[in-house]
């Protein structure tokens, strides 16, 4: 029933216009497209283009000197594209080269056959962030990139929680420690440009550097309007609930095999019982032990005025009897007041 009336909106999926001609974007609300939602996306649309877009800690120009080490730009989107299909990058595209636009190319003084490298986080284990680096050569200086309002976000850029809604750089609220200074054009670009990348990569790059257990892909990117319509009906008809995370819980059934396991508490309890109940018999004799020695005076006593051994044996265990009733009758009571409260 849940599978009948599923939309792709329900799983955080949404398709948005771009502002270049003709073009729209699959994006999804938790940033990642995973890889089922990927591959069945490019099943029914081979030529479909898709995107990976990362924040990075730092991009450095290779082969400064020592002081020159610390310049370096802050902060930036880096996007991941299957250059092949796109116009923008040249068709000898390689995994070690990087396309950068103008501001990049002036901020770092860049020139075509320059070497930059690249600073980001990744989850290492026990989800701890491992700050590692990658070295490309600058191919391509784009153009810049047109301006964004406030509101809005680049076309390669998904909405980041605690960044895209943040006014200026100083209120991101990313999650990963900030151990670089954001500087004055820095902030101005965020104004502008909002998180439009400052640099292209191949995708197999991206993913190599990037990919998660999450997806590998932020956006998938559909020429015209009758093939983006055609996906999203394709998509809405191949995805199912679980496609995105979402499983219906037996709750009554996983109850009843939890308390119907394979370990039998029953005959482990009534071992433990057996084992309590043979220790208080051993304490008992003990206690009789010690108490027939206190009274071996009285037993001699006895023995001088004629009694017989048997008489005496028998007046000792009458007692010790008397006693030990009284004492389970107790204890049986106390047990049963246990018990229910126990339960």
């Amino acid at each position: 029933a849940l599978g009948r009336v599923w939309q792709l909106q329900d799983g955080g999926l949404k398709i948005k216009k771009l502002t270049e001609d003709n073009t729209w974007v699959l994006r999804s609300r938790s940033i990642f497209l995973n890889d089922r939602i990927a591959q069945t996306a490019k099943q029914e649309v081979p030529e479909i283009c898709g995107e990976f877009t990362y924040l990075i800690n730092a991009i450095r120009k290779a082969g400064n000197t020592e002081k020159g080490d610390k310049i370096l730009t802050p902060y930036s989107m880096v996007t991941g594209v299957d250059f092949k299909r796109t116009s923008l990058f040249p068709e000898d595209f390689q995994n070690d080269q990087v396309a950068v636009n103008k501001w990049l190319a002036r901020d770092l003084n860049l020139t075509l056959g320059d070497k930059i490298s690249l600073e980001y986080y990744v989850v290492g284990p026990r989800r701890k962030l491992m700050e590692e680096n990658r070295t490309f050569h600058v191919c391509t200086i784009l153009p810049m990139p047109n301006k964004i309002n406030k509101d809005e976000e680049s076309d390669w850029t998904p909405r980041f929680p605690g960044l895209s809604d943040s006014e200026n750089c100083g209120e991101w609220d990313t999650g990963i420690p900030i151990k670089h200074e954001i500087r004055p054009k820095d902030e101005e670009y965020w104004d502008e440009y909002r998180g439009s990348p400052k640099a292209f990569i191949t995708h197999q790059a991206a993913q190599e550097m990037w990919g998660n257990r999450w997806g590998s892909y932020t956006g998938l990117r559909i020429s015209g309007r009758k093939e983006t319509e055609l996906q999203a009906d394709k998509l809405s008809k191949e995805l199912r609930p679980s496609d995105f995370g979402i499983q219906l819980i037996d709750f009554k059934e996983n109850a009843i095999t939890a308390v119907d396991g394979p370990v039998d508490f029953g005959q482990l309890f009534l071992a433990f019982g057996f084992f309590a109940i043979f220790a208080g018999l051993a304490l008992s004799s003990l206690l009789f032990g010690f108490s027939m020695e206190q009274r071996n005076q009285q037993v001699g006593l006895l023995l001088a005025l004629g009694w017989g051994r048997s008489l005496i044996k028998f007046i000792t265990y009458a007692e010790v009897a008397v006693v030990s009733l009284l004492g389970s009758l107790i204890g049986v009571g106390f047990a049963w007041f246990f018990g229910q409260g126990v339960l």
